[in-house]
């Protein structure tokens, strides 16, 4: 787990970030993107998460964030955003800068 906390990753720019009435969403706009046609609706935690994926931010701080903003756990933090980079790596939303596999 602590090897998976020290990877960087940064958002794919072929996501468009909106948010729309009350709802946050990610909408692929390129062919490339492994699911062009579906759009990704993001809770508040995803989104946050979302927009700390900045190339620079480990997964470690961005935990850290996670923690102090909503008031949870480290192990909570931890667990969604894991799940969370899982997900949209799947999907293409997301580029490994830094840290091993």
């Amino acid at each position: 787990m602590h090897n998976f906390l020290s990877r960087i990753y940064k958002r794919n720019p072929n996501f468009v970030y909106r948010k729309v009435v009350d709802e946050v969403i990610l909408v692929p706009i390129k062919a490339e993107a492994v699911e062009a046609h579906s759009i990704v609706v993001l809770n508040e935690t995803s989104a946050f998460i979302w927009e700390l994926l900045d190339g620079k931010k480990s997964l470690k701080e961005i935990s850290e964030n996670l923690t102090n903003k909503f008031e949870v756990s480290p192990k909570t933090a931890e667990n969604d955003l894991i799940t969370f980079i899982k997900d949209i790596e799947k999907l293409g939303g997301i580029t490994l800068i830094s840290g091993s596999r």
